[in-house]
């Protein structure tokens, strides 16, 4: 049980690694998100985000309290995962393992679109596209092509994946950091951060857009 507001809350999931700043965060984005929408919180969630380029950089991760949201047919999931991963420092002392838990969007698709990785373009990606030309670039969106950095194992369906829509729909997020990666026939979005309100709810309403027209 815990204390929401003046509210005695019964959690559907284990609390013990949460901490009470991100129990309130994510009860703060159900009850957001429940007064819109239709969603419950799942509690037989299985799903492999070992096999997700972002996830290779941690040691282990374990999902905790999970988000159902039903869009007509389809539905898709906010988890609150915890990731492990070796903090660096500057120090002699040694590496240590860090945990905390991050806010992933999972969208499972009709069809198999291979291997697409969607982030925000930096500098580096910049120089790595004149060494080695792996960018996907839309001549028809600029304002797309300038913004994000594209990758696939398939260009065509790559591009039959991300649809003018789609474009449109990560064109107008607010959040800077985030990452879209499809495997097969699921789509995974995160920020590789800390639980933050707003941002999960940025990144549920991305989701639940495009789970409207996406296959």
């Amino acid at each position: 049980m815990y204390i929401y507001g003046h509210t005695m809350v019964s959690f559907p999931y284990s609390t013990i690694d949460l901490t009470s700043e991100e129990i309130e965060k994510i009860l703060s984005i159900f009850k957001t998100l429940q007064d819109k929408l239709n969603i419950s919180f799942k509690t037989d969630f299985v799903f492999s985000f070992e096999n997700f380029g972002l996830f290779e950089n941690y040691l282990n991760h374990s999902i905790g309290p999970v988000i159902e949201i039903h869009n007509n047919e389809n539905s898709f999931y906010i988890t609150f995962t915890q990731v492990f991963y070796k903090m660096n420092t500057a120090s002699r002392l040694p590496v240590s393992t860090t945990g905390e838990y991050q806010t992933w969007c999972v969208l499972p698709l009709k069809r198999n679109y291979g291997h697409v990785l969607i982030k925000t373009e930096t500098i580096l990606d910049k120089i790595l596209e004149l060494v080695h030309p792996i960018e996907i670039d839309f001549k028809d969106d600029l304002e797309f092509s300038k913004k994000f950095y594209v990758v696939a194992t398939d260009e065509l369906l790559a591009r039959s994946l991300l649809s003018s829509q789609f474009r449109k729909s990560l064109n107008t997020l607010a959040e800077k950091d985030l990452w879209v990666e499809i495997r097969g026939n699921n789509l995974i979005v995160g920020n590789k951060k800390r639980i933050e309100t707003s941002t999960a709810l940025e990144m549920a309403g991305f989701i639940y857009k495009i789970s409207g027209f996406i296959d």
